[in-house]
């Protein structure tokens, strides 16, 4: 750690980050930041190359990173982004339509493509967690669906 780090780090009365992770399923990452109450908030460095997108994930946990539950349920979301967005569809939709400009195709797929996850906590489907997604008509507007309970809720549009 350089001392510039070091100084910020007790100036703000947070712990050092811990080094980098070298992750066998999460390939290398890393916590950049921990707020003084609350978990690391670790992030993939490099995004897994998954049928449906560059896919990166961001999560927070402990010093020593993602849980077994987090890990179990990125293994699950990355198996099953067909059922999420299908149970997404009719709020997906909706932003689809308004960022192409035209009708949402049958298969919706040839309108998104996936490219984060922010993992639940507990790693339990039915907390809060979310997918977001682009589109080739705007590649830099991210569709995020949040999930509530493990129900998704609504859309954010990160531009």
């Amino acid at each position: 750690m350089s001392w510039m780090d070091d100084l910020l780090s007790k100036l703000s009365g947070q712990q050092p980050a811990p080094p980098p992770i070298n992750h066998a399923v999460f390939g290398r990452i890393w916590a950049g930041q921990r707020p003084k109450t609350d978990a690391w908030h670790w992030q993939m460095l490099d995004p897994i190359h998954h049928p449906r997108g560059e896919v990166t994930a961001t999560w927070r946990a402990g010093r020593e990173g993602p849980s077994q539950a987090q890990i179990a349920f990125w293994q699950w979301l990355c198996s099953h982004i067909d059922e999420v967005v299908e149970q997404s569809r009719e709020l997906l939709a909706i932003d689809v339509a308004e960022w192409t400009e035209k009708p949402v195709p049958a298969d919706i797929w040839q309108e998104l493509t996936w490219k984060s996850a922010d993992l639940p906590i507990d790693g339990d489907r039915n907390s809060d967690w979310e997918v977001s997604f682009a589109t080739p008509t705007c590649p830099d507007v991210l569709l995020a669906v949040v999930h509530e309970q493990g129900r998704p809720l609504y859309i954010r549009v990160d531009d």
